[in-house]
């Protein structure tokens, strides 16, 4: 993901529950931001139990690692994504016409 760029970032859960979406440093041991923090539905079909977030990569360039964490009741789970934040794109030259 380039600096500043767009992401989506997308979860399906198959119960519904409290979603808390973070992004930590590359070790996962510190969180950085909470991205997203409420209840999600569930579902095993279709879209049901469907989350998108959009996020915007306003990071140093580096090792990432986007977690969801999921909690139904007194069960908690989660899972960890690697990313890496790349240099800002460049501009895209525009032929003279």
């Amino acid at each position: 993901v380039p600096v500043g760029s767009s992401a989506y970032l997308v979860s399906k859960s198959r119960a519904a529950g409290d979603l808390r979406v973070v992004l930590t440093d590359g070790s996962g041991r510190t969180e950085l931001v909470t991205l997203f923090d409420g209840p999600t539905t569930g579902g095993i079909d279709g879209i049901e139990g469907l989350a998108i977030q959009q996020w915007t990569a306003d990071v140093e360039p580096g090792a990432y690692r986007v977690r969801w964490q999921l909690t139904v009741g007194e069960h908690r789970e989660h899972r960890d994504y690697l990313i890496t934040v790349g240099e800002p794109a460049a501009e895209a030259s525009q032929p003279e016409l």
